[in-house]
């Protein structure tokens, strides 16, 4: 075994372009195949982590802006709070706007919270303090802005005690920053940075009393499908229109989204990995050409007692060393490549080394798959003929 080995690695030696180019192949495969579920899974989390900065999870209620019902109010909040399963509910004003500071002026989305949009929209603070139910009853000018808009105003994340001119068709004042958030939705930002404004924070009661929506969160003692159809029920009675109450349950909806994800990446994984089947191809053609070259070689051996069993074995470990080097030189650019990668987007890169090493071990083992026909071809050969094809 251990000649063979020594062979083998002599004549891929000898052979350095020859198995480079045909390595390459594998490496490509093996590559695609990597990048794709690694980034991928990461690619999955960060895009929850987004919705959740976004504020998409819970259950949302709007209204069918054609229904001619209403529009939602904070009756219509505190009806929802009454509903059993239903843990905390928050109106939420949506506005088209824009902030100016220090005589630069940028489109914003001004969204009118309450105190509790920690619980609601999963709001973060990075500095400073949250909207209080005092801030609300008052009618206080402050607000909360969004990381990369105080870095664009005053250039630093930390502008809480400064103050920003906020106008909207409701609103048009000089507000206090009393706290920060997070800048998140890195992919969604990077992907279409001119269709998401940045946000601007302010009490709801400062943008009226008419709601876009209702962020609500259900409790443990029941599924958010049931507090859903409890609240559609519950308010369509309410407004006399049940059709005209839009509740989703965006857990549901997210788990839908991530299924789809997930079938997204598998399809792309097996593309990736028909591309590794492909490249054994490449081996199994210069597997018979190197059969074909080494004829005389062969012939010789079995002149003087080499049996099938061995020749036989030299090829197999020589395909499945050119797919070794492959596979090994896939995994290592793949972990380079998906670190490139989740540094632009912003993403935690998890490497899980027992799959590529199954990567790894597949690879090898379609090498030597593609190199059992060659191999058995060169086995067949007699001395009498492979000489006498010199």
């Amino acid at each position: 075994m251990i000649n063979t080995l020594t062979f083998v690695v002599r004549e891929l030696q000898r052979h350095k372009w020859r198995t480079f180019m045909t390595a390459l192949s594998v490496m490509i495969g093996v590559m695609s195949v990597a990048i794709i579920d690694i980034v991928g899974d990461a690619g999955i989390v960060k895009f929850n982590n987004e919705l959740d900065s976004l504020g998409i999870s819970g259950i949302s209620v709007s209204i069918d802006a054609k229904s001619g019902v209403e529009p939602l109010s904070s009756d219509d909040e505190a009806l929802i709070g009454t509903i059993r399963g239903v843990d905390s509910v928050m109106g939420v004003i949506r506005a088209k706007g824009t902030a100016s500071a220090r005589g630069e002026e940028q489109s914003v989305a001004v969204v009118g919270i309450g105190e509790n949009a920690d619980d609601t929209i999963s709001l973060e603070l990075k500095y400073g303090r949250m909207i209080t139910t005092a801030d609300i009853m008052s009618y206080a000018k402050v607000c909360l802005i969004d990381e990369s808009l105080s870095l664009q105003f005053f250039g630093t994340d930390n502008s809480v005690g400064m103050t920003v001119d906020i106008g909207t068709n409701k609103v048009s004042d000089t507000f206090e920053i009393i706290g920060v958030v997070p800048t998140e939705g890195s992919i969604l930002r990077s992907v279409a940075d001119d269709c998401l404004d940045k946000n601007v924070y302010l009490p709801h009661s400062d943008l009226g009393n008419c709601y876009s929506t209702i962020a609500v969160t259900a409790d443990s003692t029941g599924s958010s499908d049931t507090v859903t159809k409890e609240i559609q029920r519950v308010l369509g009675m309410q407004k006399g229109n049940i059709d005209a109450i839009n509740a989703s349950d965006m857990a549901t909806q997210r788990t839908r989204i991530n299924r789809l994800l997930d079938i997204i990446k598998q399809l792309l994984t097996v593309i990736g990995a028909t591309s590794v089947v492909v490249s054994s191809l490449s081996i199994m053609t210069i597997m018979l050409l190197t059969v074909k070259e080494r004829t005389y070689e062969i012939g010789i051996k079995k002149s003087i007692g080499a049996c099938s069993s061995s020749i036989l074995a030299e090829f197999i470990c020589e395909s499945g060393a050119i797919a070794l080097i492959g596979g090994i030189e896939g995994v290592i650019l793949s972990v380079i490549l998906s670190a490139v990668i989740g540094g632009a987007l912003k993403m935690t890169i998890s490497i899980d080394f027992a799959g590529l090493l199954l990567l790894i071990l597949a690879s090898v083992l379609i090498g030597c798959a593609a190199g059992a026909y060659p191999a058995a071809k060169a086995a067949a050969l007699k001395p009498v003929d492979a000489l006498g094809r010199s």
